[in-house]
């Protein structure tokens, strides 16, 4: 028999577990929220595995926290190849500011951090701003903006080691002179320097997001309330991203949890809230994956179910194997 898919409302025959919270992120034992066989089918699944969740866990901040706070051990880190979001620098001297990428050794068994090719040259107040290699500027482009590129010492090269190729791309930018001096070839020192990683958050993180805070409701609510086209906007932009001419899914660097900071040390888990919006009428849900970022998600603007109490909220501990239900206030 076929069923509808809470997703792409087509009726299929093949269904999927689907979590609430990707399991990439964590298990939590028997007591796991996981929607009914009969919800999302194999399809709609199979898009969420492979076009949203795996750059969450591979191209995101929470994705590398997931190994930080040892809920993945660093033999199962993989890092995406392609387009990726997430920028990384070294923080410390004398790498600072050189772009690194994060990679898994076999050799170490653990993670470290291996230079990009890039290339270096000192700024008019004597520090070293990094270039990677096919966005080097040309010789007359850094000389107007104050770069020292006639003075020994003046450049560094990261993760080219071919002199022919660095020739010829130095010729390329028009360098006249170029001796490079002070080169530096990273040992496993640089594993252990700390790291700053910069996130261009995208439209596929704004959509994961969403479809963990539509799966949180659906757990809940059930099939039958969230194949309402009230939930149309919400559903069509997480299966095929279109997107109304209002904002759906909004980040905020702010807690969930009323008594944990801005910044600083927050809970390690995540966070799942749902509740009316201050309009009595709209679904507004909280998402926060490792306590990171919080996301707020509009389910719907014009829902008859908010004419019950739906507020609701979890923490999900994965360090503990633990769902706990949120007191609300």
């Amino acid at each position: 028999m076929n069923e509808k898919c809470v997703y792409c409302l087509k009726e299929k025959n093949s269904f999927n577990r689907e979590h609430v919270i990707p399991q990439s992120f964590g298990t939590f034992g028997s007591n796991t929220f996981v929607l009914n066989h009969n919800e999302v089918c194999s399809a709609c699944n199979e898009y969420f595995s492979k076009d949203l969740e795996l750059s969450l866990g591979r191209d995101s901040i929470e994705g590398r926290l997931r190994f930080k706070e040892n809920i993945k051990s660093e033999e199962e880190f993989k890092a995406l190849t392609k387009n990726k979001r997430l920028i990384e620098k070294a923080h410390e001297e004398p790498f600072k500011g050189v772009y690194i990428e994060a990679r898994y050794s076999e050799q170490l068994q653990r993670i470290e951090a291996i230079p990009l090719p890039q290339a270096g040259f000192l700024n008019k107040d004597n520090i070293f701003d990094y270039f990677l290699w096919s966005e080097i500027p040309t010789n007359e482009e850094l000389v107007a903006r104050g770069y020292q590129t006639d003075k020994k010492g003046s450049t560094r090269i990261f993760g080219v080691f071919d002199f022919e190729e660095i020739n010829k791309k130095f010729a390329e930018k028009g360098f006249k002179y170029f001796k490079t001096e002070g080169m530096i070839d990273p040992d496993s020192t640089m594993t252990d320097i700390s790291c700053e990683i910069t996130e261009c958050i995208g439209e596929n993180k704004f959509k994961v997001m969403a479809k963990i805070a539509f799966n949180y409701f659906i757990y809940f609510k059930g099939k039958a309330i969230c194949l309402s086209k009230d939930f149309d906007v919400i559903r069509n932009y997480i299966r095929y991203g279109n997107k109304p001419n209002y904002p759906l899914v909004i980040p905020k660097d702010k807690a969930i949890l009323s008594d944990e900071p801005i910044a600083g040390m927050r809970r390690s888990g995540h966070i799942i809230t749902v509740n009316k919006a201050l309009d009595g009428i709209s679904i507004v849900a909280q998402v926060s994956l490792m306590n990171y970022l919080s996301y707020s998600i509009c389910l719907s603007r014009n829902c008859q179910e908010t004419k019950n109490d739906i507020r609701r909220g979890h923490f999900f501990d994965p360090h503990n194997k633990q769902i706990l239900e949120l007191e609300v206030r």
